[in-house]
């Protein structure tokens, strides 16, 4: 404890005081001029404030300070801040596993919810507006990405960094600022990464998880990988050699906004994506297909131009996710169509238009699920759809190769949950121009599937499509059994039969 009048205790209260303006009760902090009299008053310095309310103002910051916990480090650790002559600032070393939760207020019981609102948004405009974090943050806000950011802060140049952290850490797009702060400020020199299959960590089985070592002022330039790991048990011994990903090749993979690691288990996995990437351009990008995709409608917030479809109703059908199957899709299973008074009125467009799903479920055979909404539906928060006009026949061309098993190994490689715009935007896909004898056959293909009765994978142009694909992504024969191996939910008879669909291709 420190002396109620000494020089740190009232530095200590004063920036309790600043940092609680953030979370003053209904939002009544101190105005500028206030804040600067109690600051004042409380380094024995000339005040304005009549005594009685300098006192309130102050016992109520003290109030929300001690309900926080704020802590100030310079003044905490004053050794580790103040150095002697000769010596760097800051912590020898950070360890730890920092909380995964985004900082949101809408769980909890209704009569929580309220308060979890309001702290939520108290969090959030300091982080945002303190200038304490200065990486980007897109959308919610995740602790774990605070936690890197302020222990890059906090550690000593040459300093070392050691946490448990999401997988979501090098692979989501959300997260790409954040890992370039950290290769630019960290020499990050190993990511292990877990999944959760045999429950390491009290949470779902289907959350993986890395271990991030780096060393702070040196940039990365590479990085040591292994991926796939399922209990602590694998970290002794050589079982899985780790892959050296440079910070080239990942620009080359995702750009250098994004800076994505690749989930690669294996020297082949690695050839591969080396080969693609190097071969093959972004979909989003101008050399490739240049397209781009986005949500029409939520289910939720838009749940009041709905209305149930009645026999002999012609308006336009709600299309969900589940609804979806590769190349086709299930108007027959909706069950709430747009109201008439609303339909004339929805920027949803009146054509035919590839849409994919955004959730990616475990128990899917294939991550990136993509087919043709019909012209007279509208879609739901759960599908994305192509906003660029393109001609149906290039649609169904796309359609296939997205649908294809190499599309969906290499989105696999950084997909958890959700399949984004942003990753899609960043998938390599072949460019076939139209009038290609391929473009032709794609597209004849797509469009059989689409409306056979038969399951796709039993349609000899399922096996077709397949093997077009992996031509137009130059894979070789021992690449593209590798990645038919990655799809053990496929049956063993599809696989080869796509496979000798390959091998057989002219």
């Amino acid at each position: 404890m420190h002396a109620h009048e000494s020089s740190l205790t009232k530095w200590t209260t004063a920036l309790d005081l600043w940092c609680g303006a953030w979370f003053w009760d209904q939002g009544k902090a101190p105005e500028r001029g206030v804040f600067q009299d109690l600051v004042a008053r409380l380094l024995v310095r000339p005040s304005t404030l009549p005594h009685r309310l300098a006192t309130a103002l102050l016992e109520q910051s003290a109030a929300i300070a001690e309900r926080h916990r704020f802590l100030h480090w310079p003044l905490t650790f004053p050794d580790v801040f103040s150095p002697q002559t000769g010596q760097s600032a800051g912590f020898d070393a950070i360890v730890g596993n920092p909380p995964w939760d985004m900082v949101r207020g809408d769980s909890g019981i209704d009569e929580t919810r309220a308060g979890r609102r309001v702290e939520a948004r108290q969090v959030t405009d300091f982080i945002r507006q303190s200038g304490i974090y200065r990486v980007e943050t897109r959308s919610h806000v995740n602790l774990y990405q605070l936690f890197v950011e302020r222990a890059l802060q906090l550690v000593r140049p040459g300093g070392r960094i050691g946490f448990v952290l999401p997988s979501g850490l090098v692979s989501d797009a959300g997260a790409g600022p954040l890992r370039r702060y950290l290769f630019d400020r960290a020499e990050v020199d190993e990511v292990t990464g877990f999944d959760n299959r045999l429950a390491i960590f009290p949470v779902h089985r289907s959350v993986r998880f890395v271990l991030l070592t780096c060393t702070s002022g040196r940039e990365t330039s590479a990085i040591r990988c292994r991926f796939g790991l399922t209990s602590a048990d694998q970290l002794e011994g050589n079982a899985r050699a780790p892959l050296v990903l440079s910070r080239r090749l990942l620009g080359r993979l995702s750009g250098d906004d994004d800076l994505g690691v690749p989930e690669l288990a294996t020297e082949i996995d690695l050839a591969i994506v080396e080969a693609v990437s190097a071969s093959t351009p972004r979909l989003g990008a101008k050399d490739g297909w240049n397209v781009a995709f986005g949500r029409e409608l939520n289910a939720s917030d838009d749940r009041d131009l709905f209305v149930p479809i009645t026999a002999g109703s012609n308006g336009r059908p709600v299309i969900e996710g589940k609804q979806i199957d590769p190349f086709r899709v299930d108007v027959g299973r909706s069950r709430v169509e747009v109201r008439s008074s609303a339909a004339t009125d929805l920027r949803v467009p009146r054509r035919a238009r590839l849409a994919y799903r955004d959730v990616a479920s475990a128990t899917n055979r294939l991550t990136l699920i993509a087919a043709i909404v019909p012209a007279r539906a509208v879609t739901t928060h759960t599908l994305f759809c192509l906003r660029t006009p393109l001609p149906l026949s290039s649609q169904r061309v796309l359609c296939a190769l997205l649908n294809s098993y190499v599309a969906n190994y290499l989105i696999r490689l950084r997909v958890n949950t959700h399949v984004t715009v942003s990753l899609v935007s960043r998938l390599p896909v072949p460019v076939v121009p139209a009038g290609h004898p391929l473009f032709t056959r794609l597209a004849e293909c797509s469009e059989a599937i689409s409306i056979g009765s038969r399951p796709a994978e039993e349609m000899e142009e399922y096996g077709e499509i397949q093997a077009i694909a992996a031509r137009l992504y130059r894979l070789s024969a021992t690449q593209f059994e590798h990645v038919l191996g990655t799809f053990p939910l496929v049956p063993r008879e599809v696989r080869e039969r796509v496979f000798q669909k390959f091998i057989h291709f002219r």
